[in-house]
């Protein structure tokens, strides 16, 4: 996807220049320093701001390793915020050979990000080969950061795209942006008064970060006896802008796993189902097969706002076809890290 530039440059001041608007030591009485003091805070410009104008961008890397197409495209951007501190919405037009996007994104905490739905995505089968989905969803998810390194009117944007459905995965990619110039007055852009407000909260984007998660024998009559069991996983999380979709993709290291689910009703769940699958699994070569599919709901067990601390939930595996059976686990999770 690509990334536009904005319509009206911002007036930000550098550091620097700020620093030098004060007043020596002694030329004001503790008031008047003050209220200067206080002065030169509201005259601050917001820093969501520096975000503005045009500017190039190109591919950088996919999943860690350099990308051998750089794509390059031309992005406009206009930034509006209505304080000189708290969120402000970027408007983007991206413009590249084959396509021209348009984004709206929410600067918070010295970032801007954004969340695209979409559909069109397939996969096949890892061994056979056989196609597995047709037009399956996916959401890109954009974060916008500077790049310190490159100096003023640089900027690393990473997308992380997530697949859902049957192909469910994700991937990582990076964009360098760099500021060329004043955006194009020609290039039409909605005005920030016409787009609602981001929410203040997003509880569905909660379930965040490193958890360590315990899984033990729910023990219900009738079910196979399930083998105690503990995983260390990574939860990331997403909502679009309107809070009406939100997902949380689990990922686990060893081996590298990922499960996408979907925020329902104060609810983190998921559903999959793998094919034929041996009824040995230390036997892949098993004539007996069956189908599995896996359940799992979680809820946050913790008070408060911010990133869930504490869960639990269930995770429920039922198979089919040679070897019916159904196990389940009840599920209590710590959070251990960002």
């Amino acid at each position: 996807m690509m990334r536009s530039m904005p319509r009206h440059r911002a007036f930000v001041l550098p550091a620097a220049a700020l620093a030098a608007l004060t007043f020596p030591l002694g030329a004001c009485s503790a008031d008047s320093d003050d209220a200067d003091s206080e002065a030169a805070a509201t005259d601050a410009p917001n820093p969501g701001l520096a975000l503005n104008g045009t500017y190039a961008s190109k591919w950088v890397s996919t999943n860690g390793k350099p990308v051998a197409a750089e794509n390059p495209a031309t992005w406009t951007i206009r930034t509006d915020c209505d304080d000189a501190t708290g969120p402000c919405i970027s408007v983007v037009s991206a413009k590249s050979p084959n396509e021209t996007a348009s984004m709206v994104f929410d600067y918070r905490d010295g970032e801007w990000s954004t969340v695209q739905a979409s559909t069109g995505s397939s996969c096949t089968d890892p061994t056979t080969g056989a196609p597995l989905g047709e037009n399956q969803p996916y959401w890109v998810r954009m974060t916008i950061v500077p790049d310190e390194a490159a100096g003023d009117g640089a900027f690393t944007a990473t997308n992380t795209v997530v697949i859902g459905g049957v192909c469910t995965n994700s991937s990582e990619g990076v964009q360098s942006l760099r500021r060329i110039g004043d955006a194009d007055p020609a290039i039409t852009l909605p005005d920030a008064d016409t787009i609602a407000p981001a929410l203040a909260e997003y509880p569905g984007a909660a379930l965040d970060g490193k958890y360590r998660l315990e899984l033990t024998d729910a023990d219900l009559p009738g079910m196979q006896d399930a083998a105690q069991e503990s995983a260390d996983v990574t939860f990331d999380s997403f909502c679009t802008r309107d809070g009406v979709t939100c997902k949380a993709l689990r990922t686990s290291v060893e081996p590298r796993k990922v499960l996408l689910y979907d925020y329902v009703d104060g609810h983190w769940v998921t559903e999959m189902t793998t094919r034929a699958v041996s009824c040995s699994g230390r036997d892949p070569a098993a004539a007996q097969r069956g189908d599995v599919v896996m359940r799992s709901d979680l809820t946050r067990t913790d008070s408060g706002s911010g990133p869930v601390q504490t869960l639990a939930g269930v995770w429920t595996q039922t198979r089919s076809g040679d070897c019916p059976s159904t196990t389940q686990w009840n599920i209590a999770g710590t959070r251990t890290g960002d």
